[in-house]
């Protein structure tokens, strides 16, 4: 019996997991519901041995096939729907894409799958596989600089939900904290570019850490402009921006009994490297290397996310433990 993968969704991000799976020379079957999205999947390779218009179809026609990684990439509404339809086929491995569900009480399921998943289970935060966060990982796990005192995540029309969540995975790695209080102020505009049905959040978040770090995001509909993130430590800083982390440290050393109201300038650049450049590769290379391995804290930024909309929509601060409303539990924000 031949080796055969499953990608769910060929999209703009879909066909990226495409050439990915096309890299690993095994058998696919395509699942999407858009007649072009389908054919180009065809055209792409002699590897494509069935494209679906849905996964009902999909079963009905190949029953109940041993899958050896499925890839859901489909629109993010309906990513928790495709892993319920495929999780008992026991695939060896599954990617999810990110938001893995829309709705709050999806998410608490998912965490209950998780629990008793026996597949891999990887979210695609391509950051936390990039060279560059290895390298900054390390930089917060040493003495001199240390947990991040705040991460600000600043961009134009990005979407806090599409590029955003990537980002607040990423403080949630470097911060390693449960979170504590969330302030949130949030606006959607139809102008999403997979589809008018989805929303595209602008506004900002602040999520306060119980080690009293924090993570600021900002994003505005009205500017072009691209990511940049700032990582604040007590005597140093780095700037994510333009593909390059670049940290820099005082420009003289600071006396120890020098307040931290009297402020140093940072000038002097002690460290460069790329970044955001090959962790999505890193992310399927280790994929054979892990049997029933779940991604660590998988949900935690998706979760951050839906309750950073929540606080906004009820326009209140939310605390760790705090009750949600059933309402909102159910709410769908229609998020990709």
């Amino acid at each position: 019996m031949s080796v055969r993968n499953l990608l769910i969704g060929c999209g703009s991000v879909g066909k990226k997991h495409l050439s990915k799976l096309i890299e690993l020379g095994q058998k696919i079957w395509v699942v999407d519901p858009n007649e072009d999205a389908r054919q180009f999947a065809l055209s792409r390779s002699d590897l494509i041995s069935g494209v679906f218009p849905s996964i009902e179809s999909f079963l009905k026609a190949e029953g109940a096939p041993f899958i050896n990684l499925a890839v859901i990439a489909n629109w993010g509404p309906d990513h928790f729907y495709a892993f319920e339809k495929i999780k008992d086929l026991s695939p060896h491995t599954i990617i999810l894409e990110k938001p893995v569900t829309s709705k709050l009480s999806d998410l608490y399921l998912m965490k209950t799958h998780l629990e008793k998943s026996k597949a891999s289970i990887f979210v695609n935060f391509h950051l936390r596989f990039d060279s560059g966060f290895k390298q900054l990982s390390e930089l917060c796990d040493s003495s001199k600089y240390g947990t991040p005192a705040l991460i600000s995540i600043v961009a134009g029309a990005k979407c806090i939900s599409t590029n955003g969540i990537h980002w607040i995975d990423f403080s949630n790695q470097l911060i390693g904290s449960e979170w504590d209080k969330i302030n949130s102020s949030m606006s959607s505009q139809l102008i999403n570019p997979r589809s008018k049905d989805l929303n595209f959040y602008e506004g900002f978040t602040n999520i306060t850490y119980k080690n009293k770090s924090s993570t600021n995001v900002s994003f505005t509909n009205n500017s072009f402009m691209d990511m940049q993130i700032t990582i604040v430590w007590k005597n140093a800083k780095g700037v994510i921006a333009n593909g390059f982390l670049t940290v820099y440290e005082a420009e003289s050393e600071i006396p120890h009994d020098q307040p931290v109201t009297r402020s140093a300038l940072f000038a002097k650049k002690v460290f460069e490297t790329p970044f955001s450049v090959d962790g999505f590769n890193n992310l399927y290379a280790q994929i054979d290397d892990k049997k029933g391995f779940v991604m660590e804290n998988a949900l935690e930024a998706n979760e951050l996310l839906i309750l950073s909309l929540i606080a906004s929509k009820t326009s209140s601060q939310l605390s760790y433990g705090e009750s949600i409303q059933e309402d909102l539990i159910n709410f769908d924000w229609k998020i990709s």
